[in-house]
């Protein structure tokens, strides 16, 4: 059985290939209220008011309840020590400025936000998780069958993170909400909603510590004492601020940074702006990496990953548009404007020059 079970999870996660659909055989949670108009939402004008002058110090997307916080402007190092557990060498230790103040969601975005925005009207009740998620997008785990490994529907998972999503689905997520909230006025001067660069997610997870995790209390048990166990022993001591069994609702039963920032260990990773390339030992001021490599950095480790993929200075890199994998969703910010950096897919990059 467990070999079968195996073998269907490879088979979801390698083909797109169409298989029969199975009757449904009980009744599901399958309608997703679509969001009103921007300029249908009534929102206070003072907390507008404060919000655009960056004076407020938390915010809600009006309309899809995506919690934010606002975090100062500051300067913090970025990387791993030479002699942190599990360190890569790509993360050459460097200082890094973060100019201007930002907002960051609290939570990692969830799938009903994704749906009422972007996906309303999708025929949930016909969904099977043998087609969907590859073809369309979907996530893969917003259903309880997809984590038992069965082929029945059963009633989606809303507000577990959105997963399966490009990086080309995530900008286009943060398109919506901007076209939305500026029509609606409720823009502050020079910021968009976007995903953070990377320097930004950092620096939101480390939240002014320094360690291999922004753990608080935990800090101690987790450094000194799991990592000199085996891998297993560590992931079951992190399941108390991270979700290392299997992707499940945001923040559920887990403990935030001291910024209150909840799964920036564990969950799903997180898409970045910037696109792969190793660290320099320069000072810079709000980075952001932008070349012609079709990978795009991802952070903060998932359910699938040991805890070295959940350390803070942890950096991964997979192709922009891949959009099956489980594991992948995304944290917005509130933050100021910058060219996305999209990638060029490796059929067109131009010719090598001989």
């Amino acid at each position: 059985m467990k070999k079968r079970h195996l073998i269907l999870v490879a088979t979801m996660l390698l083909t797109t290939t169409a298989f029969a659909l199975d009757p449904i055989t009980k009744p599901l949670r399958t309608k997703v209220e679509k969001l009103p108009s921007a300029e249908s939402i009534t929102v206070p004008a003072g907390q507008v008011k404060a919000m655009k002058k960056l004076e407020a110090k938390e915010w809600s997307v009006p309309g899809l309840d995506l919690k934010m916080v606002k975090l100062p402007a500051g300067e913090f190092t970025m990387g791993s020590p030479q002699n942190e557990n599990s360190r890569k060498a790509d993360e050459t230790q460097h200082q890094v400025k973060i100019s201007k103040p930002f907002y960051v969601g609290i939570y990692e975005v969830r799938q009903e936000e994704y749906y009422r925005l972007l996906k309303a009207d999708f025929d949930f009740e016909r969904w099977r998780h043998w087609r969907g998620s590859l073809a369309d997008g979907m996530a893969l785990n917003f259903r309880n069958a997809v984590i038992r490994g069965s082929a029945t529907g059963y009633e989606l998972l809303l507000d577990n993170p959105m997963e399966c999503i490009s990086f080309v689905d995530a900008i286009a997520f943060c398109k919506a909400i901007n076209e939305r909230e500026s029509k609606a006025g409720r823009l502050p001067d020079g910021y968009e909603y976007r995903l953070p660069t990377e320097a930004e997610w950092e620096y939101a997870c480390r939240a002014g510590s320094k360690g291999m995790f922004a753990l608080g209390d935990d800090k101690k048990i987790i450094e000194e004492g799991t990592l000199l166990r085996k891998r297993q022993s560590a992931n079951r001591d992190l399941r108390s601020f991270a979700g290392c069994d299997e992707v499940s609702a945001v923040g559920q039963d887990r403990t935030p940074n001291a910024w209150g920032l909840y799964d920036m260990h564990g969950n799903v990773a997180e898409w970045c702006l910037d696109s792969y390339a190793p660290y320099q030992r320069d000072k810079t001021t709000d980075p952001l990496v932008s070349n012609d490599a079709p990978e795009k950095i991802i952070r903060g480790g998932s359910a699938y990953a040991g805890y070295e993929f959940m350390r803070s200075a942890a950096r991964y890199y997979i192709p922009f548009d891949i959009d099956y994998y489980p594991f992948v969703g995304m944290r917005l910010v509130l933050a100021p404007a910058v060219e996305i950096p999209m990638p060029i897919k490796p059929t067109e990059l131009p010719p090598a020059k001989k």
